[in-house]
């Protein structure tokens, strides 16, 4: 069945598995708690699987919105150097489908807030 819209998790990536541990539990507490849209994960360097790789089985029933949200802190070079380059090649794979590039999630006001919290509780 085709989704009507997929979100994939983008986070930096590492050799150590031990790293991808909080991301691969993230996914698993989204997957619990959301059953309309489909949210895959993948790593843009040094970690399967690859953006390409987690997009591979949509490419015969493309999604009619795609959106990527890098698991960063901030739009550094990885993110215009690298992930950007990434989303204009999945514009490639799925010219029908509306991509969209998210800020990193170190940027949206929500997960802001919620470093304030934890870091003022930490000081009160």
């Amino acid at each position: 069945m085709t989704p009507e819209k997929l979100i994939v998790l983008i986070a930096h990536g590492s050799r150590d598995p031990r790293w991808r541990q909080p991301f691969e539990a993230l996914l698993a507490k989204v997957e619990a708690e959301n059953q309309q849209n489909p949210v895959v994960l993948c790593y843009m360097e040094m970690a399967s699987p690859t953006l390409f790789e987690v997009l591979e089985p949509y490419k015969t029933a493309p999604p009619k919105q795609l959106e990527i949200l890098p698991l960063f802190m901030s739009a550094g070079s990885h993110y215009t150097a690298d992930i950007q380059p990434m989303v204009e090649r999945v514009r490639q794979w799925f010219p029908c489908a509306t991509v969209l590039l998210h800020p990193p999630i170190g940027e949206h006001s929500a997960f802001q807030r919620l470093l304030l919290d934890v870091i003022v509780g930490l000081a009160g």
